[in-house]
Parts: C-alpha cells; structure tokens; sequence
C-alpha cells in the first residue's frame, strides 16, 4: 500500500509539472483542420463582400438554372429575353454553356425561390436576376474558389515551409487576381474551372487518389469544356512522375482515372448528343456553324495555330495581357532562369499546366477580347502560376522585394477591377478606380433599388469604407493564429 502511495505522489508531481510547462508556452497553431477553417472562411468573406448584382454573362446561365429548378430540362424558357448566345434548335433554344454551373445554380434559384415569393420577388420580378446573381457568387463560386484556395494551401506546404508565406501565396492567387473579378462580378465559368483544375491537381499530386482525380476531371469538363486539355497536362506529368511504380499498379492507376472519368463524361456527351445530335459537338461549337453559314462570323472556325499577335496580346498588351492585369505573373522570368524549380515535379507540372492553357487560348481564334477583365480565359492557370512560382526557391533579399512589390500591384489592380468593371484597357480601370475610390456594386444595388422597391427607403450615402473595414479585421483575426505558427518551432502549418 504505502508502495501504491509512494508510486502516486510521484506520478502526480510530474502531471503538475507538465502542466505548468505548457501553461508558460505561448498558444499552439490551431489544428489543421481548424487552420483549413479559417483560411476557408478568410477566403469566402472576401469573395462575398464582392458579389455583384450584374455580369454580362448572367443570363446565359440564370436561364437554364431556372429552367433546370421549375422543370426539370435545359431548354430556355420560351419568354426569355433573347440573348446573342442562345442556341436555336427544333426543340427549342438553349444556352450554349456546359452544363456544369447550371446543375450547381438550380438549388440556388429553388431556395431563392422559396425565400422571395412570400414578398412578391419571385422570377418575373425586375430584379430577381440581380438577387439571383448576388446569391449565386456569394453562395457557390465564393465557397467553391475558397475551397480551391484551402487546397492550394495544401499544395504549397510542399513548396513553402513558412505558414505565412504560403497564406500570402493564396491571398494573391483568389484575391489579388483576375480570379477576384470572375469569382463575385456576376456567373463567369472561369473562376469554377480554375477551381475543378486545382481539385485535380490537389487530388493526384497531394492525394494520390486518381479515382477521385478522374471524378474531378470529368466535373470540371462539364463546368467547362476548356479544362479537358490542361487536365489531361496534369495527369500525363503525374504519371511521367510515377513512372517508377510497377506495371501492376501503373494499370491500377489507369484503370481508376478512366472510371472516375466515365460517369461524368457519359453525362457530358449525353447532354451534347441531346442538343446538337451529336455527342461529340458542343453547344457552342453547332452555334459557331450556324453564324458562319450565316455570314455572321469572320471566322471561320474556332480554334488555330496560336499566332505572334495571339501571343503578344495575351502575355502583355495593356488591353488583356496578363503581365498588366496579373503583374505577379512576373516572377515567372526569373523562376524559368533557376534550377531549383527543376527538381520539383510539382512547379514542373504546375507550369506545364498553365503553358498549356496559355497555347490553347493563344489558338482561340474565334475570341476578339469582348467583355471582359483581363484574359479572362487565362484564369485558370493564375493558381498554377503561382504553384510554378513558389517552386522555384526562397523569396529571400532583392526577389523578396521585388515579390511584395509585384504582390501589392497585382492586389490594387485586382480591387481596381471590381470597383470599375470590364473595361478595354487597363488604364482605364485605374484611372476610374483613382477617381472614386473602392466601390461595391451589391451596395449600390441595396441603397438604390432593393430598399426603395420593397421597405420604400433610399439611401444616397453609398461608402463602402466600413464593409471594407470590417471585413479587413474579420479576415486579420481569422489568419492571424496560423501565422503564429511561423513563430513556433515544430509547427508546420
């Protein structure tokens, strides 16, 4: 007994010992999951605030959205307003979209639906269209880009062991980007497909789960066709990479990619074959036939050899090159320069995947630079360049100045975009955005045409400077305890 006693007193000593050991160490980097948490959080709250109540593309994908919740079917209601992108058929007209972003959108115009109608704002209200478009970026693309944005903070703790600096990284990818623009400035695929690139990109390289990479794929297509050429980049490095593995598990590999791709796409060519007859034409492609038989193109086709001026245009003319819209992609000069970057499988595919998103759009023949912020067909491979980048070495003196400089840049030039809208030059977004300051266009709407048409209430004082505030400490409180990890050692992130 008095052994049992003894052996107590000693093992009491050192739990309180301990615990008054780790009452003197300062706090611990949240868990993971928690970290995962609030970076996610972060990310959606900016993206939100930003939601815009008009885009120029809305329409193509509000249309069959509604179709899709109150029948069941692609078909554009046949009151619709016409709309230069609209599939004429026998049957009747469709939006030539992939039907992706449409399967994603119905439940948000049912529960719309539901919350509206009760105070008469159901679809045929004048502004419905504005509040669906509010709700679809703040409670879809948001989340998904933030979702994209969590894992590519999981990629990049391969790349970046500072916890800060990789938070810095996504911050510039989602929110100092075009990807901003095309996230929250109405219904763009653009932003999504950056999305489902980087799912399969996160699940191959980080994962290693190529069922799940295959499923990934097939939902990216099917959100846009354009992700099929860069995702068949992604998954061609990743097996050049595993190359080492057996014959046996090299055809386990096959096998699960082509299964998790057979279900989506089977969806996919269903859906074309049950608008243009064919499973293998899209609706965009049988529309481009139509308006060249009808002399309404001067294009002949969609897709040709990337040209000098393609090129030119693309990589660095202030009307849409993306050195002025994305000024970090600058970094890339160096990073090309370097060795360290080639020893990394990972930036060497992250860089393939963009280059090949980069030469196909360089041959999209059939895009004048219409409507639009930037390259918005480059924005996909924003999230990879900044992979690319990151894999080429330290930011350590003179290039770690020169990367904060290019980030605050390419951050003012991002808001810009927001704040002024599709513009045909650069300079024009900066000068505006000098001239009035930050501006949100979901306030606007709210002061000037929600309060007015249902509470009866205007409100003329528009400044969005206490949001913008708000929203800049909300996000500070939630990443500041990740970035205590940095000084912690042991912590990861």
């Amino acid at each position: 007994m008095l052994y049992l006693l003894a052996r107590w007193g000693r093992l009491r000593s050192k739990l309180v010992a301990e615990q008054r050991v780790s009452n003197s160490c300062p706090p611990a980097f949240p868990p993971m999951p928690r970290a995962r948490l609030r970076l996610f959080l972060a990310l959606w709250l900016v993206l939100a605030v930003h939601s815009s109540p008009e885009g120029p593309q809305n329409r193509r994908y509000q249309q069959p959205a509604r179709s899709l919740a109150d029948a069941g079917t692609f078909l554009v209601p046949p009151d619709a307003s016409e709309a230069p992108d609209f599939l004429q058929t026998p049957v009747g007209k469709y939006a030539v979209v992939a039907p992706g972003l449409p399967l994603l959108l119905a439940p948000v115009h049912a529960t719309l639906k539901a919350f509206l109608l009760p105070i008469h704002a159901g679809p045929e209200h004048p502004l419905w269209p504005k509040l669906f478009s509010i709700a679809a970026c703040g409670l879809i693309i948001a989340p998904l880009l933030a979702l994209a944005g969590v894992a590519l903070f999981e990629i990049l703790e391969q790349l970046e062991p500072r916890v800060s600096h990789r938070i810095g990284w996504v911050l510039l990818a989602i929110c100092g980007s075009p990807v901003l623009f095309y996230s929250s400035q109405g219904i763009w695929s653009h932003s999504a497909a950056a999305a489902g690139l980087l799912f399969v990109f996160w699940s191959l390289w980080l994962k290693q789960n190529p069922l799940l990479a295959g499923v990934l794929v097939g939902a990216a297509t099917a959100v846009d066709y354009a992700t099929a050429i860069p995702s068949g980049t992604i998954i061609l490095a990743w097996l050049a990479h595993e190359r080492a593995k057996g014959l046996q598990d090299r055809f386990r590999d096959f096998f699960l990619l082509g299964l998790g791709v057979l279900l989506p796409c089977c969806g996919l060519l269903l859906y074309n074959y049950a608008i243009t007859g064919s499973p293998w034409m899209t609706p965009q492609s049988l529309l481009a036939q139509q308006r060249i038989a009808a002399g309404l193109s001067p294009e002949l086709q969609l897709f040709g050899l990337p040209t000098p001026h393609a090129l030119w245009g693309l990589a660095a003319s202030p009307g849409r090159g993306l050195a002025w819209y994305f000024p970090a992609s600058l970094l890339l000069i160096p990073a090309l320069v370097q060795r360290s970057w080639r020893k990394q499988s990972m930036g060497l595919c992250a860089l393939l995947a963009a280059a090949s998103i980069f030469l196909l759009n360089a041959s999209y023949v059939a895009w004048h630079g219409d409507v639009s912020f930037g390259p918005r067909h480059l924005t996909p491979a924003i999230p990879f360049i900044v992979i690319a980048i990151a894999g080429s070495g330290k930011m350590v003196g003179a290039k770690l100045h020169l990367a904060q400089s290019l980030f605050g840049v390419s951050a003012l030039v991002a808001f810009a975009g927001v704040a002024t809208g599709p513009s045909r030059h650069i300079g024009q977004n900066l000068l505006l955005f000098f001239y009035r300051g930050p501006h949100l266009n979901s306030l606007r709407f709210f002061n000037q045409e929600f309060l007015p048409a249902f509470a009866g209430a205007r409100v003329d004082l528009m400044t969005p400077f206490w949001i913008y505030a708000g929203a800049a400490l909300a996000v500070w409180r939630l990443l500041k305890p990740m970035m205590r990890a940095d000084d912690q050692p042991g912590q990861s992130g």
